[in-house]
């Protein structure tokens, strides 16, 4: 059974309001959040100050808009002249800033890696395990100060212990090609930055350049590639990186086919959206340049955009795969510009839902998720546990039209259409919005969110997530010693049947927006306490079962 499916009338009519309980004296207490069909309340608390991440950015006032412009998308109005290097500066400002989740020291708490960007030196807070975190970058040796942008978080060289890249358009007050950073957990506490030696440390010859990054096995070899996106035009900054296996990486772009005519590039993907376990490479990009490019299983790669119908995103910027409609397909959803002023900035978000045989099917207008304002990070999560993967969107631009923007917090409402409950759910971010992760960083097993500001504070909203219904299931793959396997089980497809349910999760790297979350699949259960079957399907053809499984746990499944 799968889970995108008509339901009762009587459970779609849900309260966007709070639902309110009577004592015995007949006084009211309303009761926090939002209240599913099930009769789960959704309730998030910022809570990044009490945990001990607190972290400010703050922006200069954004060029003026020429006097009575009209917007085209060729000519939108008020955007800066990214020719001009102070205004170029001023606009790459405003959107650099990322994040990413790991466990670098493995002690089961998951700690979270903050690019500092304009605001000092990148940051990496230690979970402490009772819901505080200590930021240890300098202790680590990541405590760089630089024009940093994004944050990816993989185990690219196999030895069990988590690595991160990060990219950069160079140091202050000097963008410049050559800065990226790749920082080799040495499994001490500590991190050694090896980007020049591996080479990775470049994207660009000519400029400072880099936006996204993310890990996959694009050969199947078990060894983590890296794809790297550049926004700057005429960089030709969005390359593939293939881990040769000892330490260092060659840049294969051209000779695969990643083929960069002009791709303004903000957000990768490496996922198997076909079905034969080879990652495709996905890039939300900027001006109409975003890319669809299929894995041919050879070392090489076919552009597919307009063919396979993701080719209708005029201003991609963030993106994220995840099956919404149940159907055991990876779909993609990427974050745009909604112009509802006459700018000529686009016509909103993309959701491509996949209908198999290499083909999409357009379909935010109708599922209700294509305003999101000026989109920028994004993640598919199920955040009330009722086995269908909802929407997060985080948003904003320095243009008065755009300032004060919600984010998005769309409930998927299992019938093809998703539901906004951010405000009645307490996700109250309504500052300009830039990076966005989740990740369960108390342990108790719903999904917590974060979100980066390049003109505002970090953000740490943890969920509180009760009911009845709201059972779980968090599965983390170990590949370690296991040969041809990807670490982190990178590219597996994990199943779990329980009752009537039967839900599809992968283990995917995507570049939300310079974000990465943590490396899992997370199943909400609603009321089933059991899990019948968990299925790892691995990429090297490979299936793990598991049956009969206690709900409410995580659980780390390895090959055999």
């Amino acid at each position: 059974m799968t889970l995108w499916r008509p339901i009762l009338a009587l459970a779609l009519t849900v309260s966007l309001v709070a639902a309110a309980c009577s004592d015995d004296d007949g006084d009211t207490a309303p009761a926090r959040g939002w209240e599913d069909p099930a009769g789960n309340m959704l309730a998030f608390s910022n809570v990044a100050a009490t945990a001990g991440i607190e972290l400010v950015r703050e922006l200069p006032p954004p060029p003026a808009p020429p006097e009575g412009a009209e917007g085209t998308p060729s000519e939108p109005q008020g955007m800066p002249d990214l020719m001009d290097p102070a205004e170029n500066a001023k606009a790459t400002l405003a959107m650099r800033g990322g994040a990413a989740v790991l466990d670098y020291d493995r002690d089961g708490w998951l700690d979270l890696f903050v690019v500092g960007a304009d605001s000092g030196p990148d940051r990496l807070y230690r979970n402490n395990g009772d819901g505080t975190f200590s930021e240890v970058g300098a202790q680590a040796g990541v405590a760089l100060e630089h024009l940093g942008s994004g944050a990816a978080a993989a185990d690219f060289d196999g030895d069990g212990w988590t690595d991160l890249h990060v990219t950069s358009h160079g140091m202050p007050g000097l963008a410049s090609p050559g800065h990226h950073r790749l920082y080799r957990n040495r499994g001490d506490g500590t991190f050694e930055e090896i980007a020049g030696r591996a080479g990775v440390a470049t994207t660009s010859s000519t400029m400072g350049d880099g936006f996204g990054s993310a890990f996959g096995d694009v050969d199947l070899d078990g060894d983590l590639d890296l794809l790297v996106t550049g926004w700057q035009e005429g960089s030709l900054g969005n390359r593939l990186f293939v881990n040769n296996g000892d330490g260092t990486f060659s840049d294969v772009t051209e000779a695969a086919g990643i083929t960069d005519d002009g791709i303004r590039g903000f957000a990768p993907c490496l996922a198997d959206m076909t079905g034969d376990r080879y990652p495709e490479a996905l890039i939300a990009a900027d001006f109409g340049t975003s890319r669809y490019f299929v894995n041919n299983g050879d070392g090489t790669f076919t552009e597919r955009t307009a063919a396979s119908g993701t080719d209708d995103t005029w201003a991609g910027m963030g993106g994220t795969v995840a099956d919404f409609d149940g159907d055991g397909w990876l779909d993609w959803y990427v974050t745009a510009i909604f112009d509802e002023h006459g700018l000529g900035y686009g016509d909103g978000n993309k959701l491509y839902v996949n209908r198999g045989g290499g083909t999409f099917e357009e379909s935010a207008a109708s599922a209700g998720v294509d305003d999101g304002g000026w989109g920028w990070g994004t993640a598919g999560v199920d955040l009330n546990h009722d086995g269908m993967v909802d929407i997060i969107e985080t948003n904003g631009w320095m243009r008065e039209e755009y300032q004060g923007e919600r984010a998005k917090l769309w409930i998927n409402m299992g019938d093809g259409t998703f539901t906004d409950v951010a405000t009645t759910a307490e996700l109250t971010y309504d500052i300009q919005g830039l990076g966005l992760l989740h990740f369960d960083y108390d342990g108790d097993g719903d999904q917590d969110v974060a979100l980066t500001s390049p003109a505002g504070d970090f953000r740490l909203y943890r969920n509180d997530l009760s009911g009845e219904a709201a059972n779980w299931l968090r599965v983390f793959l170990d590949t370690t010693g296991a040969d041809g396997i990807a670490p982190h089980g990178l590219g597996s497809r994990v199943t779990v049947s329980a009752g009537d349910l039967e839900i599809h999760r992968w283990i995917v790297s995507c570049a939300h927006y310079l974000t990465s979350s943590e490396l899992s699949a997370h199943f909400g259960l609603g009321s089933e306490d059991t899990v019948d079957e968990v299925r790892v399907e691995w990429p090297d053809g490979s299936v793990t079962i598991m049956s009969d499984v206690d709900a409410n746990q995580t659980l780390t499944v390895s090959p055999g």
